[in-house]
């Protein structure tokens, strides 16, 4: 007797474990499911995801609640009778066995019917009780699941977030470094900037060769061009964000020589022992000025004032010339590969014999310039450009 009980208990145990089971194993598919399509939107309505399980909850145990207390009347309406359990099934299969015996054939029928109605009534709320423990088991393990999937994807997008603000502070942290270290650096070069301004001005005063000839030493020519290989090109800040790689130093050496007035062959001098590239030349006005020779590659001179200005034979690869004004410029003999003329005004300009290899005069205003034997201009740019000539 005492066997049945715990054979009873083991198997309904059993049951309860394998409901689990299921309940978890679909909770889990359902759990992917919405990770694979749905995962970021639903992280984003976590509160609404709540309250929409609590209210789904709430709809199905109202439901639940509304057929368990209307049981007689579900029963009569489906089965014909108002009340089932395994005791009315044992009483009328008893009386069914009865009639059987005392071969009462209608009242056997009767009975037959009555069992089948309470027998089918029993199972099925059996089984609805049953699927009610399932839907929950169900919904709450599936929920679980989700929410658990909700919350890591938060935490993995939170440690994204993090990723990125580190990502962002250490280039901030570098910007400030790099920004600190040009600053100490441009500061120890405008000293000896000043230094070599001065000792011009001085020779100039004195008038070095005392032949009306504005012309320099050549130790002072020397220091200019030792200088301009100290005044190594570097990233500054601009508008909170690292430019790109240039020398200011460079750019207001430069153009304190070019405003000085020295004779051409000191200027000849200068530029065949100095490197003036990545010089810094925006905006300036340095109209009829000799730069004949000069090295300026990788330089800024946008916007800058450039008429009557003679650059033959200069070094001018991937020089930024844009929107320059060049009224009478001469462009003879210079290597201009790869630099940009976009919008600058060539009027009258000179570039013949020059090198014009990917060269972009793209919306340019080009009026009575020359380009006559070009030594090359393979991929030249001239999209837009206005072309005159009378």
């Amino acid at each position: 007797m005492s066997e049945k009980p715990e054979k009873k208990n083991i198997s309904q145990e059993r049951t309860n474990k394998e409901k689990v089971i299921i309940a978890f194993f679909i909770g889990v598919i359902f759990s992917i499911c919405i990770s694979l399509y749905g995962l970021h939107m639903i992280a984003d309505n976590v509160k609404e995801l709540i309250v929409g399980f609590i209210l789904i909850v709430s709809i199905l145990s109202i439901l639940f609640f509304f057929i368990t207390l209307n049981k007689e009347w579900v029963f009569k309406k489906a089965f014909g009778i108002s009340h089932s359990d395994i005791n009315d099934i044992k009483t009328t299969s008893t009386e069914l066995l009865g009639s059987l015996v005392k071969r009462d054939w209608n009242r056997a029928e009767q009975k037959i019917d009555e069992t089948i109605s309470k027998a089918s009534a029993w199972y099925v709320w059996i089984s609805y009780r049953r699927w009610v423990i399932f839907v929950f088991y169900s919904l709450f393990i599936g929920f679980a699941g989700l929410l658990g999937s909700v919350l890591i994807y938060n935490q993995n997008r939170i440690i994204e977030r993090q990723d990125v603000l580190l990502r962002e502070q250490n280039g901030l942290i570098s910007t400030q470094t790099i920004a600190l270290t040009s600053i100490e650096k441009r500061n120890s070069n405008l000293t000896q900037l000043n230094n070599v301004i001065n000792s011009i001005d001085d020779e100039l005063k004195s008038d070095y060769g005392s032949n009306a000839t504005r012309d320099l030493s050549p130790e002072l020519i020397g220091r200019i061009s030792a200088l301009t290989n100290l005044f190594k090109p570097y990233k500054a800040i601009e508008d909170d964000t690292l430019s790109q790689t240039i020398s200011l130093e460079r750019g207001q050496l430069l153009i304190y020589l070019v405003n000085s007035n020295l004779s051409k062959e000191t200027y000849d001098n200068i530029y065949s022992q100095s490197d003036f590239s990545y010089s810094e030349l925006r905006n300036a006005t340095l109209n009829n000025r000799y730069f004949k020779r000069v090295r300026l590659n990788n330089s800024r001179i946008e916007q800058a004032y450039l008429n009557n200005s003679d650059f033959s034979n200069a070094e001018l690869k991937n020089v930024n010339f844009k929107r320059t004004s060049n009224q009478f410029t001469k462009f003879d003999g210079a290597n201009i590969r790869n630099s940009n003329f976009q919008k600058a005004l060539l009027d009258g300009a000179n570039f013949n014999q020059s090198i014009l290899d990917d060269t972009d005069f793209t919306s340019a205003t080009i009026r009575n310039s020359k380009f006559n034997n070009l030594k090359s201009s393979k991929g030249i740019k001239i999209d837009d450009s206005r072309i005159l000539n009378k």
